[in-house]
This record gives C-alpha cells, sequence and structure tokens, in this order.
C-alpha cells in the first residue's frame, strides 16, 4: 500500500491472510489520545454552552434550574405554565431563563428519573384463517399419531395425520 510515508508492506499469514503489525509507540499514541478526548468531552460542555449567554443571562440560568429543582422538577413544559400563570407568587424567574438553563444544561437527570415510562407494546394480532368447510367436510376422520421425542433432555410431542399427511 502507497502511503505518503512511504510504502507499507502487508505480509501473508498461515491462514492466507494479509496483516500489518503497528508499532507499540503508534498504539500509545492512539490510546493517549483517546483518553484525552474522554476527559474533556464531558467537562467542555457545559462550558462551551455557556460562552453563548452573557453572566446576567448564566446568573439567571442557574436561579430558574435552582426554583426547578426546589419545586420538585416538573415538566419544562408545567414549570413555564406556572411561571407564565404567576402560580409562584413574586418569583423573578422568567420562562426565557428556564430556556436558557435548558440550552446550557440540559435535561435534569432528577427530573428524567422516574418520569420516563414503558413504551406501549404493539398489539397482537390475530393471524386465524378461516378453514373452508368442504375441507373440514372431507378430513373429518383423520388418523393421528402421536410420539414423543427428546432434544437436548428436553421432552417433546411430535404429531402427524396418516390421512392427510400433515
Amino acid at each position: 500500500m502507497h502511503t505518503k510515508d512511504g510504502i507499507v508492506k502487508f505480509k501473508a499469514t498461515p491462514e492466507g491472510l494479509y496483516e500489518y503489525q503497528v508499532s507499540q509507540d503508534y498504539l500509545k499514541r492512539i490510546s493517549d489520545h483517546k483518553a484525552k478526548q474522554e476527559q474533556n468531552n464531558m467537562v467542555t460542555l457545559v462550558e462551551e454552552n455557556m460562552l453563548a449567554y452573557t453572566d446576567w443571562q448564566i446568573t439567571r440560568a442557574k436561579r430558574a434550574r435552582s426554583l426547578y429543582h426546589t419545586i420538585g422538577t416538573p415538566t419544562v413544559k408545567n414549570f413555564k405554565h406556572m411561571l407564565k400563570t404567576n402560580a409562584i407568587s413574586n418569583c423573578p424567574v422568567t420562562t426565557e431563563d428556564v430556556t436558557i438553563a435548558e440550552k446550557i444544561y440540559g435535561p435534569s437527570m432528577s427530573s428524567l428519573k422516574g418520569k420516563s415510562t414503558r413504551s406501549r407494546p404493539k398489539p397482537v394480532v390475530d393471524d386465524v384463517i378461516e378453514i373452508p368447510p368442504k375441507l373440514k367436510e372431507n378430513n373429518k376422520d383423520i388418523e393421528l399419531c402421536i410420539d414423543t421425542m427428546y432434544i437436548n433432555k428436553v421432552g417433546m410431542l411430535t404429531a402427524i395425520d396418516r390421512t392427510i399427511k400433515f
């Protein structure tokens, strides 16, 4: 294989596959790079989100999030409705503060726990096929043979009809 650093040769294995052994230095650099990414991803997320807002907006968002947890973490929609209808008297928090808090901090973990429910399973579809009356009439006298068999020490019943071979 031709690369910008030169030609890389792959050697054949006894099984007929081709392989290339990378150096330990390369593996160490890759693992160090991944470790740095994992350390930085979660730490910089909120800080990066805060860069889009002023200090005053961040302070108000913190106040909104604190109030949100104080009243028991209702849904964001209900929380905004409470603020709009003045259900909390003399409240300095506005719906805009709540929106900014959601954009900076994301959804509150405590509000997510216990509120998500299992989705409804799909209903069972009844796929019964009606047997034509003529077929029922012609095959009302059947000779059914039943036997037992064991697969991996699990007993099962097998059955076959001698007349229609099914």
